[in-house]
């Protein structure tokens, strides 16, 4: 995989572009702030229930001296969906109802080669740009993707891209790219100075031990001022917390800025097929519910480290709403303010945007994974999404029933032809 691809395509996007909204949407989440009444409800305990909407009471330490009360509510579609049009609500619920169907998630790749032999290169492209590709991919290039970032922008989401272009190179391919990448370092009069963070991906775990160690020699050196760097930390393995404990203390010690993504983790049957194979001890949590006890635990140890030390970072990487619930209860407990920037959110883009856009219209750093590429090399990415969330989708019956009660409401209130505006 040329995970290095990540680093230009992000580059030759302008900072403004990428985080003009996000600065306009905290602005205009502040501006809100003072409109709220002093006999608001109290803090809901029962935070992680869905069935509620969520408020939480934040500090910012700077910026106000008085107690601010933020309302989400993840139940309201009007507000997670007024970035779509009806035509693309009925994709996702199309989509969405597809991926729970094991056959076509086990044989999508072979069911992709048939349908272009079967219709042409030609219409198999516009048909997987009005379903799958047009759900989770944002365009072919930089200029057809421009659209939908603005857009998402717009409605407080940022975007972090990804070439998703995955092949595997020649010896001869792999020399001739890195001497062009050198060519390239060579004409620049400056490094550095792109206002962009890079968050490595986290890979297996026979791959991971090296990715870790040059993403730990690059936040030595970048992560001095600021967290320019950010490691990824699976917490489906057994070891996540011995990982993202030992790595903070070494920042600690060291006097750097520590920045963490945390995700649940993608590769559990490879990890588990190979760990049989071989006969080594199965590196994965034995069950969801012990992964999520993981993923919890890793982040209440970085927030704790961040009310005590602001020299952390962390991206909440999660689909989970009682996990995006327990980061602003734990947010509320530490008095940690949004405006800080010292916590974010990020999601795939096409998946759970009822957690997204509602965060972004209330101040909070969140952005969409945003994957782009030519359809035909694209495909591997898909077909490898299509395996890692298999689970996601299948239980992703919530989402369709938001889908649907956004639908009913559009049309019982006359609004089915909504197009949004920014």
């Amino acid at each position: 995989m040329s995970y290095c691809k990540v680093i230009p395509a992000v580059a030759r996007v302008k900072p403004a572009h990428l985080f003009g909204a996000r600065l306009r949407s905290t602005a205009a989440a502040s501006t809100q702030h003072k409109e709220l009444k002093s006999d608001d409800a109290p803090l809901d305990p029962s935070c992680a229930v869905v069935e509620k909407p969520c408020e939480v009471d934040l500090i910012s330490r700077k910026a106000h001296t008085e107690r601010q009360r933020i309302s989400i509510d993840f139940d309201n579609t009007q507000e997670a969906y007024k970035s779509k049009d009806t035509l693309e609500l009925l994709r996702s619920l199309l989509v969405f109802k597809l991926c729970t169907f094991d056959f076509l998630v086990d044989k999508n790749k072979e069911l992709m080669d048939l349908s272009k032999k079967v219709f042409g290169q030609q219409l198999f492209e516009k048909l997987m740009k009005m379903t799958f590709y047009g759900q989770f991919v944002a365009g072919e290039d930089q200029n057809t993707i421009k659209p939908l970032i603005e857009k998402n922008q717009a409605f407080g989401v940022g975007s972090v891209l990804d070439y998703s272009v995955e092949e595997d190179l020649t010896q001869e391919e792999a020399e001739k790219k890195e001497m062009d990448s050198c060519v390239s370092e060579a004409e620049k009069e400056s490094h550095g100075n792109v206002l962009l963070q890079l968050m490595v991906d986290a890979e297996q775990t026979y791959f991971q031990p090296a990715i870790s160690r040059l993403t730990l020699e690059m936040q030595r050196i970048f992560n001095r001022e600021k967290p320019n760097i950010f490691n990824t930390y699976q917490c489906y393995l057994r070891e996540a917390y011995d990982n993202v404990s030992v790595d903070v203390e070494l920042s600690r010690r060291e006097g750097w800025y520590f920045g963490a993504k945390l995700v649940r983790g993608a590769y559990m049957c490879q990890e588990r097929s190979r760990a049989a194979e071989i006969g080594y001890e199965d590196p994965i949590n034995p069950d969801y519910e012990t992964t999520n006890r993981m993923y919890h635990k890793c982040l209440e140890y970085i927030l704790e480290e961040i009310n005590h030390n602001r020299m952390a970072n962390v991206m909440v990487a999660s689909h989970n709403e009682d996990t995006v619930k327990f980061t602003l209860e734990k947010m509320n407990e530490t008095s940690l303010s949004p405006t800080e920037n010292k916590v974010c959110f990020g999601q795939l883009l096409g998946m759970c945007d009822q957690i997204s856009f509602p965060l972004g219209q209330a101040g909070f750093p969140v952005y969409k994974y945003v994957p782009y590429g030519p359809v035909n090399e694209v495909i591997p990415y898909l077909s490898r999404r299509a395996q890692e969330n298999r689970g996601f989708m299948k239980g992703s019956q919530r989402e369709r029933s938001l889908l649907w009660k956004e639908l009913k409401r559009r049309l019982f209130s006359g609004h089915l032809l909504y197009k949004p505006a920014y």
